[in-house]
């Protein structure tokens, strides 16, 4: 199952690794089997690891592949024909899992990779050379992701949590206000979506 979490800032406070942890915390029941962070000056990667395909070491995450650091929760269905695809391109790979073709494929055909990913999966990719932060949810939504946004000056990105579970940010001491909307929807019709706001939830500022 597993578990990802991120910050990004543009003026980092120094709590910024204590949150990551305490939004990891808060997840540990996706992923017993392990837990790992990585940062930079305005990045800070989680992950809690449920081992499945690849029970090794090298597969711990955040994984390093060349110049990508990847937080991924989910699986690949067609990762075997990937990797054979891409070492005929010269791409190579360390593990037995699923989690290094991302990054090989999203490094071999950029952005329209993501339509040769057969599965289920949530994942934020970084480009440690253009500094550039890519975070994907599976077409169908099967796989968790929670987003929360604060904004500088003339729409500026300020900061940006992300998780697959909503309570990730109560632990990171975010807001905790009800969606009224939502919640009137709710009670009124028993819809779960804002129909004129897809990607609403059910708390204020929180998006998926």
């Amino acid at each position: 199952m597993c578990a990802i979490t991120g910050i990004f800032t543009v003026q980092p406070s120094g709590q910024e690794p204590a949150l990551v942890q305490q939004q990891l915390a808060a997840m540990t029941h996706r992923g017993p089997d392990g837990s790992g962070t990585w940062q930079n000056s305005s990045l800070y990667l989680g992950h809690n690891r449920l081992s499945v395909l690849d029970t090794s070491a090298a597969a711990h995450q955040p994984f390093v592949y060349g110049k990508y650091v990847l937080v991924f929760n989910g699986a690949i269905y067609n990762y075997i024909e990937l990797k054979q695809t891409l070492q005929a391109k010269g791409y190579t790979f360390t593990t037995q899992g699923d989690t290094e073709v991302i990054p090989a494929v999203l490094d071999a055909w950029g952005i329209e990779g993501l339509n040769q990913l057969d599965g289920m999966f949530a994942f934020a990719l970084y480009n440690t050379e253009t500094e550039t932060l890519l975070i994907v949810r599976d077409r169908l939504g099967e796989k968790p992701l929670y987003y929360f946004a604060q904004y500088a000056n003339r729409g500026e990105l300020a900061k940006l949590h992300f998780a697959s579970e909503i309570k990730a940010f109560w632990a990171a001491q975010i807001p905790k206000q009800v969606n009224g909307t939502m919640l009137l929807n709710y009670l009124g019709t028993g819809m779960l979506q804002n129909p004129q706001k897809l990607q609403a939830s059910f708390y204020n500022n929180i998006l998926c």
